[in-house]
């Protein structure tokens, strides 16, 4: 039987979905003065959805935000297809707070849902984490790393399951071209240590009868992911001062370019790391302080006899109490060589309690390791907390 005409039409104008919780509020239909219900979604005003935070560079911990036009009930957001927070707070742009596991490029995807699940609009950011936020930066050097025994990937590991923060890679010696120093322009090396969470700071040693001679070195470093340049001055550096403000202007001018070309982030500065004895040796360290973001003065301990063996820490507080004296006013962050497997563990560790939170040492050995230093390395607290940034005359 049908229907009278104008009960059909009444009928068929009332056939919407009700809202149980609310008679008389059709499901998905935001007709309550800009109030809705969990199962309501804006059919009348489109969903956008652009990340606010993070930006470019990052530090952890990061935050995850975004700015939603439209009616959202939740965001979620991935790296790649892994999910790693949501939030159903609009008022906080649905912020989340991420740590990173990793060092370098890192992809993020917000997806936005009404109250049935329903994915209304998502968007996609890319930031640069240029900081672990950890506790320390404790590094070690690598010099040639061929000789090690290793590639980058699996020293990587070892140093990572150490606790070791941040890694220097030698990328030249005189000069530098992508045949002879292939580490210099290989973006898979710093990679590698950006996977464990380290970050990789390049190093050169500048001849002074060519002091720019090595100077590409920096575009290569800047453009294949480099986290900081080093140049490493020996003792001929201090009978050479025309040469080394030569050198130290040049670079300090080529890693300022790389930065605002974009080459580089913000972080990318030039550090000198010069041997630690420069006050006898007459190096010029007020050339130093005015080129240098932080200074790497390398403590050679194993050389100065027992008592710089047995006593590390009073040896580089002694060093930086000198140049402080002498007005060097920029960051002294210290290097302990290890060479020769003289040195405890506890000697280690008393040189980063006053070299302190960016304290490195000196190298990665040999295949053969004959004087045991990864066993003395494993030993030694890579996690210390509490530092000062950098070392303390005492």
């Amino acid at each position: 039987m049908s229907l009278p005409p104008l009960l059909a039409l009444f009928v068929m104008g009332c056939s919407q979905a009700f809202d149980p919780n609310k008679p008389g509020d059709p499901v998905g239909t935001d007709d309550t003065g800009g109030t809705t219900e969990p199962t309501d979604s804006d059919v009348t005003e489109a969903v956008t959805l652009s990340f606010t935070s993070p930006e470019a560079e990052s530090s952890n911990p990061l935050t995850l935000e975004v700015e939603v036009t439209g009616t959202v009930r939740r965001v979620e957001y991935f790296v790649g297809d892994l999910p790693v927070g949501d939030s159903v707070e609009p008022a906080s742009g649905f912020s989340v707070s991420y740590r990173s596991d990793v060092l370098g490029p890192v992809g993020f995807t917000a997806r936005a849902f009404d109250g049935l699940g329903i994915e209304l609009a998502s968007a996609s950011a890319t930031t640069r984490v240029i900081d672990m936020g950890a506790e320390n930066t404790l590094g070690v050097w690598i010099g040639e790393r061929e000789d090690t025994g290793s590639t980058h990937e699996e020293l990587a590991v070892r140093l990572g399951a150490l606790g070791v923060k941040r890694v220097f890679v030698k990328v030249g010696h005189g000069s530098t071209t992508c045949s002879t120093w292939p580490d210099a322009c290989d973006p898979a090396v710093p990679a590698a240590y950006h996977a464990q969470g380290i970050e990789a700071w390049a190093w050169t040693y500048p001849a002074p009868s060519n002091p720019a001679g090595g100077l590409v070195a920096v575009t290569y470093t800047a453009e294949a992911g480099y986290d900081a340049f080093v140049l490493q001055l020996g003792p001929e550096w201090s009978e050479e001062p025309a040469g080394l403000e030569e050198a130290l202007e040049v670079y300090a001018s080529n890693v300022e370019s790389s930065v605002r070309l974009g080459r580089a982030p913000s972080t990318f500065q030039l550090y000198t790391a010069p041997e630690a004895t420069g006050l006898e040796d007459g190096l010029r360290l007020d050339l130093l302080d005015d080129w240098s973001a932080g200074i790497l003065p390398l403590l050679r301990a194993e050389q100065l006899g027992t008592e710089a063996t047995e006593d590390p820490a009073g040896a580089i507080s002694d060093v930086t109490c000198a140049w402080r004296d002498a007005g060097v006013d920029a960051p002294i962050f210290p290097v302990l060589a290890t060479l020769e497997g003289v040195l405890t563990p506890l000697a280690v560790n008393d040189f980063i309690d006053v070299g302190g939170a960016q304290s490195s040492v000196w190298q990665v050995p040999e295949a053969k390791d004959p004087n045991g230093i990864w066993s003395t390395w494993s030993a030694v607290n890579w996690t210390a907390g509490g530092l000062a940034n950098s070392a303390e005359c005492r």
